[in-house]
Formats: C-alpha cells, sequence, structure tokens
C-alpha cells in the first residue's frame, strides 16, 4: 500500500511539472543537501535532455550544470555557460551566465595582458555566512564560523580556518561583523551575548582579548579601521533619552567614546578615506525603497556630500588604492561592478564601468595590491503547494512547484480569504540589488495579474502584502516611505489606508493588521533596558492600546481568524496574547533549540501551523519541518512536510492545501585581480 501511495503521488507530479522538472529538484537536492557534485551533474545533464521545449527548465538545469562543473575545476563549465548564452538568450539565467562568463575572465580572455581575472577560492557548505574585512596584505580573512558562531581566521593560502573564540554552549552567544585593522594584527567584531551586542578586539591570534562597548542601550557594528588604527566607523544603534537612533558613527577603540555622524536608518559603510578626515558610506533614498546612493562625511565637520544621484543603485561601497571607491551599481540595467575617484570628499568625474554584470556579489574588501574579495551568492526561492487531509493537517501528496515562471526568484505566497486565488512576491526585474519585487495574484485557473505598486525588501509594520476579508489587499508601497496602500486586485486601483510618517515610535518594530483590516497590532522593542510593548492601534483614529507590557520583542505576529488571538513567537517558543490585553499564554515547545519561524492558523482558531527550523548562523541550510499545535495546548504534531529552507507558510482556508516558500543558497568567495585602479 505505501508503494502504491508513494508511487501515485509521483505520477502525479509527473502529470503536473514533467519528468525534466521532477529530476531538476532530484539535482538540487544532491548538490545542496547530499553535496554530491558528480551526481548532481549527471541528474542535470538528464534533466537537460529530457526538457525539450521546457526552456526554462533547460535554462536552469544549464545554469547549475556550469556551477557544479565550475566548482570541480571542471573546463567545461565555460561551454555550459555559453551554451546556455547561446541557445537560451531570452531566458533570466542567460544574465547569470554573462556573469558567470565574466567573473571567469572570458571576457576578455585570461590570457590578454591587463585582463581581469577572477578566482574562486573557497565555497560548499562550511563557508562562513557572515564574512568580514580581509587584510590588507591579502593573507587573512576574518569571519563567523558556519558550525560554532564563533570569529575565526581563515588563512586564504593555506585555507586553514583557526577559532579565535568559544561560545558557551549554555548561552545564546555568536560573533558578527569582524573587521581586521589595517597592520592586519587586530579584529574588532561584535559579540552577542545575553542579549547584549558587545563591540570586542582581539589579536589576530586569538591573544589579548577585551570588550571596548558592554552596554545594552548601544550597539555599534564596526565597518572599518581609521589609517591610524585608532578609529572605528561603523553604525550605531542606541538610545538618547528615550528616543532610539540609528547611525552611521565612529568610535574611539581605546576609550570607547562613541560620535555620531549622520542618522541613518539603512546603510552600508565603505569607511575612512586615506587620509582619514571622510567616512564613505552607502545610504539608503528612504526607509522602504531598498535603493541606495553614495555619500561622503566629513569626520570633523560632519558635512554630507552627495557622490552618486538618480535612479540607480549604488550598493557595497570599498576604499581601493589610488583614491577609488569601488561598487556595485544597477545604472545600466543590471548589476556591474564601479569604480569612482574621490579626493576631499568629494567625486572627481564620472563613475566607471569595470565589470558588467557580475551578479548577486557583495564587496568585502580590497588587498593593498589592489585585489577585490567578494562573495557571489546564488539565492533560490521557490513557491510550492501539498494537499493536506483537513482534518488531522497531514500531508497527503507530494509538494510540488506551483509558479513555473521566473523560476528561483518567486517567495512569500498567501491565500486569499476566499482560497480562490493567492498572492506572491516575485523578483522579475534583472536590476539586482534594488529588491524589485512585484506583487502578483494568481487565480485558480492559472491566470496572474501583477499589482501597480512593488514592495521593498521590507519595512517598519508589515513586509509582506495582507489580505483583508473583502478581497482587496494592503501593500507597502515601495516608492511612498511608510505608507500603506488598499489595492483592488481585479482592477489595480487603490487609496491610502495607513501613512505612518507621522508615527514617532521606535522603527524597529513588527506589526500585522485583523482579519478586517480595522485594526494593527503592533510589537515595538526600543532597547535591552526597556520592556517589549504590544500595542492595538485603529488604523482609521490612530488610537492607541496597551496590550501588553514585558518581556523581549516578538516575532512574526499573526492574527486569529475570529481576532481573539495574536500568535507570535518569542526566544524560541509560540505565545499567544488575547487580543484585549493580559500576559501572553506560553504554546508549543519549550524555549530553545530548534527554533520557530513563521506562523498560520487554520480557518476555525484553534490550530497553529509553524516552521519549526534550525537555529543561529551555524546552522544555515538545515532541514525544517512544519508542526501544528492546538491552542488549548498539548504536544505539538507534525504535518509530514519537511525541506531546507521552509518559510511563509500559509494555510488554505479549507485546510486542503498549504502554501510554503523554500529556500535555497549557496555561497563562494572570489577574489578578482588587475583591476584597472591607477
Amino acid at each position: 500500500m505505501r508503494t502504491l501511495k508513494l508511487a501515485l503521488g509521483l505520477a502525479a507530479a509527473l502529470a503536473i511539472f514533467g519528468q525534466a522538472d521532477v529530476t531538476l529538484q532530484k539535482a538540487m537536492r544532491k548538490e545542496t543537501v547530499e553535496g554530491d557534485l558528480k551526481g548532481a551533474i549527471e541528474l542535470y545533464r538528464k534533466a537537460l535532455s529530457e526538457a525539450g521545449k521546457d526552456r526554462p527548465v533547460a535554462a536552469r538545469a544549464l545554469l547549475r550544470l556550469g556551477e557544479c562543473q565550475e566548482k570541480q575545476g571542471n573546463a567545461e563549465a565555460q561551454q555550459s555557460y555559453e551554451r546556455l548564452v547561446k541557445e537560451y538568450g531570452d531566458q533570466k539565467e542567460a544574465s547569470q551566465a554573462r556573469a558567470k562568463l565574466a567573473a571567469l575572465g572570458r571576457r576578455p580572455s585570461a590570457g590578454e595582458a591587463g585582463a581581469l581575472t577572477a578566482a574562486r577560492v573557497w565555497s560548499g557548505r562550511n563557508l562562513s555566512v557572515q564574512a568580514g574585512r580581509p587584510t590588507l596584505d591579502g593573507r587573512y580573512y576574518p569571519v563567523v564560523d558556519a558550525e560554532t558562531s564563533d570569529l575565526a581566521v581563515r588563512n586564504m593560502e593555506t585555507g586553514e580556518v583557526k577559532r579565535l573564540t568559544k561560545a558557551d554552549p549554555r548561552k545564546d552567544e555568536w560573533a558578527w561583523d569582524p573587521v581586521a585593522s589595517r597592520d592586519g594584527k587586530q579584529i574588532a567584531y561584535v559579540w552577542w551575548t545575553d542579549d547584549i551586542a558587545e563591540l570586542r578586539i582581539v589579536n589576530l591570534d586569538g591573544s589579548g582579548g577585551r570588550v571596548v562597548i558592554h552596554d545594552p542601550r548601544m550597539q555599534f557594528y564596526p565597518a572599518d579601521w581609521s589609517p591610524d588604527g585608532k578609529m572605528l566607523a561603523g553604525y550605531g544603534y542606541r538610545v538618547d533619552n528615550g528616543v532610539p537612533r540609528r547611525e552611521i558613527a565612529m568610535l574611539d577603540v581605546a576609550t570607547g567614546r562613541y560620535a555620531a555622524l549622520r542618522e541613518a536608518w539603512d546603510r552600508e559603510i565603505a569607511g575612512f578615506s586615506p587620509d582619514g578626515k571622510h567616512v564613505v558610506a552607502a545610504l539608503a533614498k528612504n526607509r522602504e525603497s531598498g535603493d541606495f546612493d553614495l555619500i561622503s562625511i566629513h569626520t570633523g565637520t560632519k558635512e554630507l556630500t552627495q557622490l552618486t544621484s538618480g535612479a540607480s543603485s549604488e550598493r557595497h561601497p570599498l576604499w581601493a588604492p589610488g583614491g577609488r571607491v569601488l561598487f556595485t551599481s544597477n545604472l545600466t540595467g543590471r548589476t556591474g561592478l564601479w569604480s569612482l575617484r574621490v579626493q576631499d570628499g568629494k567625486a572627481l568625474g564620472e563613475p566607471e564601468l569595470l565589470k558588467p554584470d557580475i551578479g548577486n556579489v557583495s564587496l568585502q574588501g580590497v588587498t593593498r595590491d589592489g585585489t577585490l574579495v567578494y562573495t557571489l551568492t546564488d539565492l533560490v526561492q521557490d513557491i510550492y503547494i501539498v494537499d493536506l487531509d483537513p482534518a488531522t493537517l497531514r500531508a497527503i501528496g507530494t509538494p510540488r512547484r506551483v509558479v513555473d515562471a521566473h523560476f528561483g526568484r518567486n517567495r512569500l505566497a498567501q491565500w486569499s480569504p476566499d482560497g480562490n486565488s493567492f498572492v506572491y512576491q516575485s523578483q522579475r526585474s534583472e536590476q539586482a540589488g534594488s529588491f524589485p519585487f512585484e506583487v502578483v495574484v494568481r487565480r485558480q485557473d492559472g491566470t496572474e495579474k501583477v499589482m501597480p505598486f512593488r514592495m521593498p525588501r521590507g519595512g517598519p509594520i508589515v513586509s509582506t502584502p495582507h489580505w483583508c476579508q473583502d478581497g482587496t489587499l494592503l501593500l507597502l508601497n515601495r516608492q511612498e516611505e511608510r505608507v500603506i496602500r488598499r489595492v483592488n486586485p481585479e482592477t489595480g486601483g487603490s487609496t491610502v489606508a495607513l501613512d505612518d510618517r507621522a508615527w514617532r515610535r521606535s522603527p524597529g518594530h513588527q506589526g500585522v493588521f485583523s482579519p478586517d483590516c480595522r485594526t494593527l497590532y503592533i510589537n515595538v522593542w526600543e532597547s535591552s533596558t526597556k520592556p517589549a510593548i504590544f500595542l492595538k492601534r485603529d488604523v482609521t483614529s490612530g488610537r492607541e492600546e496597551t496590550l501588553f507590557e514585558g518581556g523581549t520583542m516578538g516575532h512574526f505576529p499573526k492574527v486569529s481568524p475570529d481576532e481573539r488571538w495574536v500568535a507570535f513567537t518569542r526566544e524560541g517558543r509560540i505565545e499567544l496574547l488575547r487580543t484585549t490585553g493580559g500576559e501572553p499564554k506560553p504554546l508549543g515547545p519549550k524555549p530553545g533549540k530548534p527554533s520557530i519561524g513563521r506562523l498560520t492558523w487554520s480557518a476555525d482558531g484553534r490550530t497553529i501551523l509553524y516552521v519549526q527550523e534550525a537555529s543561529g548562523p551555524g546552522d544555515r541550510g538545515r532541514s525544517g519541518e512544519i508542526m501544528a499545535v492546538s491552542i488549548d495546548g498539548g504536544a505539538s504534531r507534525s504535518t509530514g512536510i519537511r525541506g531546507e529552507g521552509i518559510e511563509a507558510i500559509s494555510l488554505h482556508p479549507k485546510g486542503t492545501q498549504l502554501l510554503y516558500t523554500q529556500t535555497h543558497s549557496n555561497q563562494e568567495l572570489w577574489v578578482m585581480r588587475n583591476l584597472p585602479l591607477k
């Protein structure tokens, strides 16, 4: 009987997607979960031969085939990329293949004098999830260890990784944002312990460690050392007379004295100029857009100078030899590597394109000889649907990908109240770096309508579309800072539902609307010195009511269909808060690992489904599981749905199907040489 069910499930999957798609999914699992490159290559080739006229699947198979070959050091990778560009140039994977070819130094050929050359120096599941800035001699690279979350240093010549800290297994501790000093002797980094972000400094060999900041009212994330080694430039978060501040700032490493330079909601900091008189950074145009401009700030007068402006987005700035700033930009429509000469805090001339189509990269550092160190990330997100037994909420079918278009770039699906459609986000532009997510409504017959507003990468209230009971949608418009619009999904017409620009609470909060969209429930936590506050806010009048005050901030709040409860996660468990106020009620697993991800309610408001996932930076890529628990208490039970990177679940109103997003991420460390920096 079990064999028959398995066969029927496979047959259903084949009927929906075809053999090539099923083989492609097997190959991706073989590559990303099992780490078997040889086996994955065989399956990708098989998927390619089975694809036939299914061009999206064929293009995806070719791209991943080339990536596996490249990891093996196989010269056939170039042939796979070139075939993808030649035969499937209309597919979005073609632009990624062009970037791969460019990174391999094939445009121009590596044999040409002075040609840019690139080499992959680190890949695999042991690659740190959070890397820092390398030493200027290029010998050492500070990282956060992927397994233990400790501060570590990688020897770039031998590949040896040495841990410099030892996290206490009894505490929730980890390192973050390591930055090597310019003389290569010290590392500044953040050490999270007991919900406090300490700033620490340690010698490169692990000796001489000391705490510079231990203050629950302040966090400082270092980005660069000053040329004389006395100051750090970075990003600060502090509470000033009860008001939270987010700032580009400097810090004296000897005394811990903090100096704010510029208020900044979101930023990426290049660091000090060669003379130490200016700090260059990429500053968000506004809180929601996800687009950045380059700026320069005088460290003495705090005068701000705009280095770039316009509709494009400039990100990941780094100082390089010759008084140049390297950065990524989508100025040409696709993300490229650019440089700009900067002197006395001002731009000299126009930006110069160094490498087109560089891919989804993050620039980490530039060594003294001009070698660029960067990470290249392949992020694949897709939406899956699985049939459920509505009585038990157990999976009874094989999960299947539900959106074929724009493979690998779809996420965060939510069922409509009537269950006849769902809304999701789709990255349909090649302008990587500006987070242009289209909002798409997909109907039962497979037809789709793209909404007139793009969502940002996140927002101060809601970061995903929200359905109202009347079938309209609430969207945070990417072009209007802190403005939420109510959109008719059939006509695209909209009205302003909430203008949050005048609200003076901390921007660091999470919120969720009631089913009728008349009430907003917000969890605010201004600092670790103050308890979190759960507020109930009337959308029309703006009147607020405190429901609960205490503890730390909750995450992923979700209101029950009858609006009796708000469920959220906090400190590794689920809590229920009555919408009339009172003490939260603990639910589900005990606090600790594994951690709890996003939630969804059953239509009768009696059951919560949630993602039970691995916790912490070192647990990246491990399998998660969708669980169910009754609000009356008792043990959690599995739905039978497991997989890597499961998130953003949504249960059909009838309880017959579940939508979820599955994310696969692969990160590699690369170096690029022969940059024209003179």
